[in-house]
């Protein structure tokens, strides 16, 4: 069997999983300001239920982020090791 990887792509693909991170990172962020505005909405239950949608949504993209942050980590690492086999291992290609 034979395996094929480009490690160029797994570069590539580390750098938009990263960029992906920081974008999640910055909604997990604007989201605290909702919290943070929900007792305008003028009625307890309505606030609290706001208030604990918020929360959850920034506790699931805090944890996406999270992953698509490790994801684009080891996906630089992966290209990295591909690269020097290339380069030492396999004779350069």
């Amino acid at each position: 069997m034979r395996i094929q990887v480009a490690p160029e792509m797994l570069a590539v693909a580390s750098t938009q999983g990263s960029a992906l991170a920081s974008t999640l990172a910055t909604l997990q962020a604007a989201l605290a300001g909702l919290a943070a505005d929900a007792g305008g909405a003028g009625d307890p239950g309505a606030s609290a239920a706001i208030t604990a949608c918020v929360e959850d949504w920034s506790a699931t993209l805090g944890a996406l982020s999270h992953s698509v942050s490790a994801m684009g980590t080891n996906l630089a690492g992966a290209a990295g090791a591909y690269s020097l086999t290339d380069s030492s291992a396999m004779g350069g290609g």
